[in-house]
């Protein structure tokens, strides 16, 4: 009898870890991504530049009142400016030194050319003299934890003023005023404070301020366990602010990126994004074996950006018992699908050239390098391990009835595999199981080599069958746009 034949023709449909897993096509993997009609493996990144200003917290890229890009790399007691693709670099460190710590947040702004700086912990420094340090601003709030310019106003929350805390408080300037008289109360009410006293009948009473943004002229106030909307109205408020009032806040201060695709955030219990004012869960796929798996002591270090070229947006968060954001839950917005990449950096910009069109990606780690990202096929000389598993597959016969209390034995694995310029191996395995969730009894891997190889050989049986994809040697990149398996149907015993 000729041997019978099951595949898979649509393999971006990402990983799922919260259904059964003879339910999911991919049921786990590392270092891969999706894209409409293909999984493959991530790429790597390569050294930019090695500083002194060590770890690297943050880094911001904006272009100035003189038209030329920068990026400002921001330490714990450092502040560098870079231009030239990081090839030159100038100390902007202020004159009192920043006094941050591994768990403070650094923040930005940008009014006018002049960049707005915020640590969080010492007072806010603004750099108007691009020849010069940064100098601390006046009359600005002393200290804020959550800064934002919106509509040419500064905003801040979180802040403390006159030597009091105000955890609770917002407060905007004057229209390209971030300074003096832009934040006193005229009869124009030109500036604006606002308290968001918690609506809940909890203990604390006020919703302490986690991050300001803005979705088009209005204000989005995240705090710990409630989202306020500030809509711009006329005179004399400038600003009516409503809470959501659903219990749902955001995790950590840096833990929302926006696209044009919407706004999205990490709460404490899943992963959304902001429709038409209102938080939709987009988490149910992996939320479970994410949220149970933090390292919800240092959860406050989590941060997320977005990603225009390949429409993802990044959730870097502490996996486990890491201390810092070491893995990174990438949902990829086309195709609505979650792939898991190891995270071995602090911070993320989009740098800008001044003769660019588009822009690069670069990341900042603790050693102070600053690294191209998605460039060559390995991190910085080391190899990527890059894997992809399926989930527990009973085949079906060529009536398309299900197969999974009869044992198969595997033949063949035909991966379709894009073309590309290098010549590579992917290696495959095949494992069987008689039961679900019993131990999987694993092949060798079998090599395949991309452009060449027609397809790989097995001889592996059992009721339940798995796939596993990966190469973990330098410069092996792969990219797969469907899978079949060539096999015999054997007994049911």
């Amino acid at each position: 009898m000729a041997r019978q034949s099951f595949g898979i023709s649509k393999v971006d449909v990402g990983l799922v870890t919260n259904l059964p897993i003879n339910q999911v096509v991919w049921a786990d993997g590392r270092n891969i991504s999706f894209k409409p009609g293909e999984v493959y493996k991530m790429p790597g990144k390569t050294l930019l530049k090695t500083t002194d200003n060590t770890p690297i917290r943050e880094m911001f890229t904006f272009k100035g009142y003189d038209n030329v890009w920068r990026t400002l790399s921001c330490a714990d007691n450092k502040i560098y400016s870079y231009t030239s693709s990081f090839t030159q670099n100038t100390n902007i460190t202020p004159t009192t030194p920043p006094s941050s710590v591994a768990t403070d947040t650094w923040l930005f702004g940008l009014i006018g050319g002049v960049p707005i700086i915020s640590n969080g912990v010492n007072p806010t420094w603004k750099w108007s003299d691009y020849a010069g340090a940064v100098t601390p601003i006046s009359s600005i709030p002393q200290i804020c934890k959550a800064l934002a310019v919106i509509n040419n106003r500064l905003v801040v929350g979180d802040i403390v003023e006159g030597g009091y805390s105000f955890p609770a408080r917002i407060r905007w300037s004057d229209i390209i005023k971030p300074e003096g008289t832009g934040w006193a109360r005229d009869l124009k009410l030109s500036s604006g404070m606002k308290d968001c006293i918690s609506p809940h009948t909890s203990k604390e009473g006020i919703d302490r301020i986690q991050a300001i943004t803005n979705i088009g002229n209005r204000i989005v106030i995240f705090t710990e366990r409630n989202i306020w909307f500030g809509n711009h109205v006329e005179f004399p408020e400038i600003y009516s602010f409503m809470p959501l009032d659903q219990n749902i806040g955001l995790v950590a201060r840096k833990a929302f990126t926006k696209t044009p695709y919407g706004l999205f955030f990490m709460g404490q219990e899943d992963f959304y994004k902001i429709v038409e004012g209102v938080p939709q869960s987009i988490g149910f796929k992996i939320r479970n074996f994410i949220f149970q798996n933090i390292n919800k002591s240092v959860i406050n270090t989590s941060f997320s950006y977005y990603k225009p070229s390949l429409k993802e947006v990044f959730f870097c968060v502490p996996f486990k018992d890491s201390t810092t954001p070491n893995l990174a839950v990438v949902y990829q917005v086309e195709t609505d699908s979650f792939s898991f990449q190891e995270v071995g950096y602090t911070c993320h910009t989009q740098y800008f050239t001044d003769t660019s069109i588009l822009p690069f990606e670069a990341v900042g780690n603790i050693s102070g390098q600053i690294l191209k990202q998605d460039d060559g096929f390995h991190n910085n000389g080391q190899p990527i391990d890059g894997w992809i598993q399926t989930g527990a597959i009973a085949l079906n016969d060529s009536k398309g009835n299900s197969l999974e209390d009869i044992n198969k034995i595997i033949y063949e694995i035909w991966p379709t595999l894009k073309a590309q310029e290098s010549v590579n191996e992917i290696m495959i395995q095949v494992g069987t199981a008689n039961n679900l969730y019993e131990d999987i009894s694993w092949s060798s891997p079998v090599a395949y080599t991309i452009g060449i190889s027609r397809h790989a050989n097995f001889r592996k049986m059992g009721k339940w069958v798995y796939l596993k994809f990966f190469s973990d040697t330098l410069n092996s990149p792969w990219a797969m746009e469907s899978w079949k398996t060539k096999f015999d149907i054997g007994s049911s015993r």
